[in-house]
């Protein structure tokens, strides 16, 4: 997926402050990349304040990376998943709902 994001151009979205770091400077991180050593709470406190830094690409990037994870799914699953979320959540929040489901 991380492959396909970024020769499409949605990778941008992916990214939030590294939870992990105490470093001044705080360090950026691919989700995608890095999911397997994140939460979904320190993820989801960053979601509104990323959301709200959007431009009308990101908006576009994040409701078509969605869609993207959604459809990969299997009909059942798919459902399952878009049933909790709504469209305040970011695709990050949804990559979460789907890996926490899977656990």
């Amino acid at each position: 997926m991380n492959t396909a994001f970024r020769v499409n151009g949605m990778d941008t979205i992916c990214y939030r402050k590294d939870p992990l770091t105490d470093a001044p400077n705080i360090k950026m991180v691919n989700v995608l990349e890095s999911y397997h050593r994140l939460n979904r709470q320190a993820m989801k406190e960053q979601s509104s304040w990323f959301r709200s830094k959007f431009d009308h690409y990101d908006q576009d990037n994040d409701e078509s990376a969605i869609a993207f994870l959604l459809n990969s799914l299997e009909p059942d699953l798919e459902d399952r998943i878009a049933m909790r979320i709504d469209e305040r959540y970011t695709f990050v929040d949804v990559l979460f709902i789907f890996l926490d489901h899977q656990r």
